[in-house]
């Protein structure tokens, strides 16, 4: 399911992130979807971490697979462009970025587009 958050941007969502964002009803706003991924148990830092990337459009993708396919899982996320939040923080962090700010201005068409092609490229390995 495909959904647009003010301040955030788009998301495709499945499972249980469906419900609990629809639940909150369509005026979903940035609060409900960082406490979405809370109330599943994401840490706090994580899910603002989670939210900026969409906010600069990157796309939220979850699985939930058994533990013994979580290496195909990955292998498959990271042949279609996944990355590592914790080294994207990295980079944002170094350039002066210190946390997610639910009323910044939504990034351009044009912003996306710059950060999407800026990041191109081989992504590092998922799992630490």
């Amino acid at each position: 399911m495909g959904l647009a958050i003010p301040g955030i941007g788009a998301i495709l969502a499945a499972g249980p992130i469906v419900a609990a964002l629809t639940g909150a009803g369509a005026g979903v706003v940035a609060g409900g979807f960082i406490g979405a991924l809370t109330g599943l148990g994401v840490d706090d830092a994580q899910a603002e971490y989670y939210a900026e990337a969409v906010r600069r459009g990157a796309a939220l993708v979850t699985v939930r697979v058994d533990e013994s396919r979580t290496d195909e899982a990955e292998s498959i996320l990271r042949n279609h462009g996944a990355f590592d939040i914790e080294d994207r923080v990295v980079k944002w962090k170094s350039e002066g970025w210190t946390r997610y700010d639910p009323d910044a201005e939504p990034y351009s068409f044009d912003d996306l587009e710059r950060n999407r092609t800026r990041y191109r490229g081989a992504p590092p390995p998922l799992g630490r």
